[in-house]
């Protein structure tokens, strides 16, 4: 049963194509998924898109509503005439007064109204896609969390459509506490709670968001990320000459921690089990700076190499030529299954995965990485670094001796090895899953009645 067939839906996110970055990608793929199996879908973001940077997506231009916004991003891109994208961490800003100013705004009041989609956004938002809901007749509407906006502005079209199906999409949980920096963290979580009170249906990225969240919302399910095969190369691709590590991607500086790995190869390093001269460590990503600062703490900041931010398929195959593939992730006692697509991305890369974790152990994480095989969890502790310092030796030998770890995803008929996990058949499952809407029918509208 495609429970989405004949329905028009309604996507309102403000992380869509052509923007640059992971959240962009779930959003993607669950529109792409949608135009399959929908009658007609539409999609509302901002207008930021015009400046952000920008990466290679397919998608239908005459899909897409830009809403006006005015947010932290437009008032940078304003003020410098740069691309106002996540705002690159790095010394040589030619505006010195930007990590003063970024650091004053999260502090402030206003930071409310203007954070990313910001009021303005929600109020044009609003008035566009009352018009596109009475005039393409829409029956769904989903939202996708970050940025709290498109939950916002989602929800207040709900209260004035209440027969709308309302799908709230989240790819972080919302009262993680190793995420409570900003100030206005009070306000938003008793947001979420209004959000959650009204939305028909949740979905999220793992069993652990899940179980959070499932406290609020009875009826929360798991869509992970998963591989895409398009992204999987069919062709064996040549590992760096260097032995080589990367990380790909954004850094959360208060929930993620990549000190256990630099202490590890430093020690290495000195007790002359791995040659400086054959190490490699490469960035991609907006937080060149986090790493510099770190490998240059423990003297071995000459490895680095850093490409910033540049395209996807440039990121992916960083990650397949690699010899290590490093994942920074967290756990709590209240919040654990934090699989980011970075993670799928790395399992499709078919080559081994550091998982370092700040926290507590993730059982989920170490599902999907340990159990099949495609790398190790670390914690932060002494055990934690001699276990890693373990795990690095063996791998660097493997790249002495020329030898390549057989890593494959898919079988000869390529139908996917047991554990791998792909996004169409994550969607599949949820699409098909006729329980969804028997449920709760006494205080939730019901997606297959009728409209």
């Amino acid at each position: 049963m495609n429970r989405f067939e004949g329905k028009n839906v309604l996507f309102i996110y403000y992380k869509f194509p052509p923007i640059k970055g992971i959240g962009t990608l779930r959003n993607a793929k669950f529109y792409q998924s949608f135009k399959n199996v929908a009658r007609k879908v539409f999609v509302a973001t901002t207008s930021n898109r015009k400046f952000l940077p920008i990466d290679q997506f397919r998608f239908d231009p005459e899909d897409v509503i830009e809403i006006p916004t005015y947010d932290f991003r437009t008032i940078y891109h304003f003020l410098t005439g740069d691309e106002g994208s996540l705002i690159v961490t790095q010394d040589k800003t030619p505006h010195k007064w930007l990590p003063h100013w970024k650091e004053r705004f999260k502090n402030s009041f206003i930071a409310r109204h203007l954070d990313e989609g910001g009021s303005y956004f929600v109020h044009r938002g609003y008035k566009l896609c009352r018009k596109i809901i009475e005039r393409e007749k829409i029956d769904i509407i989903i939202s996708s969390y970050l940025p709290f906006d498109a939950h916002r502005l989602a929800f207040r079209l709900k209260k004035r459509y209440p027969h709308l199906y309302w799908i709230a999409d989240y790819r972080d949980f919302f009262s993680d506490p190793m995420l409570r920096a900003t100030p206005q963290f009070s306000h938003l979580q008793n947001k979420h709670f209004q959000f959650l009170s009204i939305a028909d249906e949740v979905t999220t990225v793992s069993s652990g968001i899940k179980k959070r969240l499932s406290v609020f919302h009875p009826r929360v399910h798991v869509v992970r990320n998963g591989l895409n095969h398009p992204l999987t190369s069919s062709r064996q691709i040549p590992k760096y000459k260097l032995f080589t590590l990367a990380y790909t991607g954004s850094i959360y500086p208060d929930a993620q921690d990549g000190t256990l790995l630099a202490r590890a190869l430093k020690e290495l390093i000195n007790e002359g089990r791995i040659k400086k001269r054959h190490l490699q460590f490469v960035n991609a990503g907006k937080d060149g700076l986090y790493w510099e600062k770190l490998l240059e703490s423990y003297g071995i900041g000459e490895i680095l190499v850093n490409h910033e931010i540049i395209p996807h398929k440039e990121s992916l195959l960083i990650q397949q030529k690699s010899h290590i593939n490093v994942l920074l992730s967290w756990a709590s006692d209240d919040v654990s299954g934090i699989l980011t697509g970075k993670l799928f991305e790395y399992l499709g890369a078919e080559a081994p995965i550091v998982a370092l974790i700040n926290g507590n152990f993730d059982p989920e994480l170490d599902e999907l990485i340990s159990k099949p095989n495609r790398g190790t969890l670390f914690q932060q502790s002494e055990t934690g670094l001699k276990k890693l310092k373990t795990f690095l030796v063996h791998q660097y030998n493997f790249y002495l001796n020329n030898k390549k770890l057989a890593m494959p995803l898919y079988d000869s008929n390529q139908k996917p090895l047991r554990g791998v996990i792909t996004w169409q058949d994550e969607f599949d499952n949820w699409n098909k899953n006729k329980t969804q809407n028997n449920d709760q029918t006494n205080t939730r509208h019901s997606l297959t009645s009728n409209q």
